[in-house]
């Protein structure tokens, strides 16, 4: 710093020593605050100021030769026109009390003022401060500011001389608003008991915790730099100190089976924290970490393991307990394959004699062939054909084959079931269905009767090979599961469908079968292939007759319904004034009528869905794939309780999906607004126009 500059930074002892005699110090800190910093300014720096005896290094803005640290003080030299700040970083706060003594060797040249003060939040560049400002008569006003905005301020009647300290405390508190509070008081009197300016604020950039410090600022009419005196800074906050880190606590559960144990550390707590890291000592010179480990041991016996847990405050716990192995128990026999084949012959009509397991019974000679690599079903519209090995029977059965469809059905859907336990005209199948777009659907069954079902996230194309396993276990109940996947991607390690069922007939042993079935909507013959496959857990007993393929009954389908539609009735109210003319767009068969199960009757839900829509005021349009007829879709809708306001056939020269597409934008080019469509197939779904679509069940063979 040059010369001229400490020069100012020298007052006469004199002056340094009344100061001292006459400092009264303000009432000390309340009990409850904790201190974030702290400076006498006991050090001697030349540019800058260094560090604060508490609160770390000062950060200074402006030239550092502006700044310095001497005699027990530090001084703040600005230039004419030029603001000097410097704040504590490391102090963030949203409760900020800040002090200190300021003492000038001269008052402002006649015109101008300075302006010391003290920062009490700082967040980036903008800044909540209280500052003093002394004219050069020696008055004093206090003001709280907002950057470079008055807030308050207040005259002060008294006045200041060179080298005699006064007091500035500066005090900001508080978010959303922050309040603003400053009082400043020559040094040798008592502080004041009531703060002389107050003032609240919301500037957003500033409700968040800051920095500290000091400020300066020389009107820009001074003649020359005018120095000014910063002693005994505090910084304070109502913020209670952190109370003393609490160590977590270590606890964790060992689950052996046979060598192996698990180990979980789940049951370790941090009172007042987290557990950030755990570590293994596993008793066998291993080690390990994470909250949870595994461990092999080479040999049975007891082995003390230790965890060491860590809290994000660094404290550390540790608890040990004995963990006890033991050699484990032989593996359970594989059950025997008792069935299998790899259909390695070539058979005209029939599937002939299996590589294990008997002779097989088709039900029918045509369309049942082995052309030396697969064992071929071939189903015209409408037909079941089924194969049985009649020699193996059991009730714990597990069975599994690859199977492919020759091509798609052209309507409709392709259903393979695998069967086991099959007896008295029933038996437990777990079953593929592919629809004509290749849609892929599981079903498990008991005789009829659906047990359970989803569709396949993957689709199928024509020659896709698919695995299929089957298994039935127990009696009184049997557990039936089933699982299906990609023959080219490895098995799932879970089942696809588990079910229960106690069906009398079924809780006895029975033999194993594949069957085949074509809606009777397609429009040729669809072939399926068999190979690989196997059969274990069985004994041989007698063959039972051949099933029937199953389908959901129709209370299953009611249900299944009333489900899909759930909530469709509050959603028409909600859109009611939404659209200029709503309307809402129905199918017809398998969805306004049950076609399949009660023909010319009303699907309760459907019905209901376009009553209301009727009483909201919105029109109600049929889109059907029926070819165009006189008047008898009419009379059934009309019969089942529909009042529509119009009709739209099949146009037989595009695809079903692209004539239901046509209807609705007809509709819309009138004017209306579809705010809600219903079918039981996606192509009744498919397209703009379609508002929130409401699919029906259609188990891959309502059409």
């Amino acid at each position: 710093m040059p010369s001229t500059t400490r020069a100012r930074h020298a007052w006469p002892l004199v002056a340094v020593v009344l100061a001292g005699l006459l400092a009264v110090p303000g009432p000390a800190a309340a009990a409850d605050r904790q201190v974030l910093a702290a400076d006498a300014f006991g050090r001697t720096v030349t540019a800058g100021l260094g560090t604060a005896d508490q609160g770390g290094a000062w950060s200074t803005s402006g030239a550092t030769t502006a700044f310095g640290v001497g005699g027990g003080r530090a001084a703040l030299t600005p230039s004419p026109g030029q603001t000097l700040t410097a704040v504590l970083p490391s102090v963030s706060s949203t409760d900020t009390e800040a002090a200190a003594t300021l003492v000038l060797p001269r008052l402002p040249a006649s015109g101008t003022s300075v302006y010391p003060g003290l920062v009490g939040r700082r967040v980036g560049a903008a800044v909540y401060q209280g500052r003093t400002v002394i004219g050069s008569t020696g008055s004093v006003m206090v003001q709280v500011m907002v950057g470079t905005t008055s807030l308050a301020h207040s005259r002060l009647p008294w006045t200041v001389s060179p080298d005699v300290p006064l007091r500035l405390r500066v005090e900001v508190t508080g978010t959303g608003p922050t309040t603003l509070r400053a009082r400043a008081w020559p040094a040798a009197a008592a502080e004041p008991t009531t703060w002389q300016v107050t003032a609240t604020d919301s500037t957003a950039a500033l409700q968040g915790p800051g920095t500290a410090g000091l400020v300066d600022y020389l009107s820009s009419a001074a003649p020359g730099p005018l120095t000014v005196g910063v002693d005994d800074v505090t910084v304070t906050t109502t913020a209670t100190a952190p109370p003393p880190n609490q160590p977590p606590t270590a606890a964790f559960t060992a689950t052996s089976s046979g060598l192996a144990v698990a180990l979980d550390s789940g049951g370790s707590t941090d009172a007042d924290g987290t557990v950030v890291a755990s570590s293994w000592d596993l008793g066998d010179g291993s080690t390990a970490t994470g909250p949870t480990a595994t461990r092999t041991y080479a040999a049975a016996g007891t082995y003390r393991v230790r965890l060491t847990v860590t809290d994000d405050d660094g404290a550390t716990a540790s608890t040990t307990r004995d963990v006890t192995v033991s050699a484990p128990p032989p593996p359970a026999p594989t059950p025997p394959t008792t069935a299998a084949d790899a259909f390695g012959r070539s058979v005209p009509a029939g599937w002939g004699t299996a590589d294990q397991g008997g002779a097989w019974t088709v039900s029918s000679g045509t369309g049942s062939t082995v052309d030396g690599a697969r064992g071929q079903l071939t189903s015209t519209p409408g037909r079941t054909v089924t194969a049985t090995l009649g020699a193996v029977s059991g009730t714990d059965t597990d069975a599994v084959l690859t199977l492919s469809v020759g091509r798609l059905p052209s309507a409709g859907s392709s259903y393979t079931s695998l069967l086991v336990r099959q007896t008295g005209g029933a038996g437990y199948a777990g079953r593929v269905v592919v629809s004509s777009a290749g849609a892929a659907a599981v079903y498990l069954n008991s005789g009829t009767t659906v047990l359970t079902w989803a569709r396949l996230p993957w689709t199928v194309a024509a020659g896709d090979q698919v695995r299929l396993r089957v298994q039935a276990t127990g009696t009184g109940p049997s557990t039936v599961r089933m699982r299906a996947w990609p023959a080219a991607s490895a098995e799932p390690a879970g089942w696809t469908l588990t079910a229960t069922d106690t069906t009398a007939a079924l809780q006895g042993p029975g033999s194993v079968a594949v069957s085949h079935y074509l809606s009777s909507a397609a429009s040729g013959a669809v072939t399926l292939s068999v190979d690989d496959l196997a059969v274990s857990g069985t004994t041989t007993g007698t063959p039972p007759p051949d099933p029937t393929p199953a389908r959901p009954t129709q209370a299953q389908w009611l249900a299944d319904v009333d489900l899909a539609m759930t909530g469709g009735l509050d959603y028409l109210d909600t859109q009611v004034g939404v659209a200029s003319r709503p309307a809402i767009v129905l199918d017809v068969d398998n969805t306004s009528l049950q076609s399949y199960y009660q023909p010319f009757a009303a699907t309760p839900a459907v019905l209901a869905f376009a009553q209301r829509a009727r009483a909201d005021g919105f029109a109600v349009f049929v889109v059907t794939g029926r070819a165009p007829d006189t008047g008898g879709t009419a009379n059934q809708l009309a019969q089942a309780g529909y009042v529509v306001d119009g009709i739209c056939f099949r146009d037989a020269t595009v695809s079903g999906q692209l004539s239901k597409e046509n209807c609705r934008a007809a509709r819309a080019a009138e004017g209306f607004t579809v705010v809600a469509n219903v079918g039981n197939r996606d192509h009744d779904l498919a397209g703009a126009n379609s508002g929130r679509t409401f699919k029906l069940p259609d188990y891959g063979f309502l059409d």
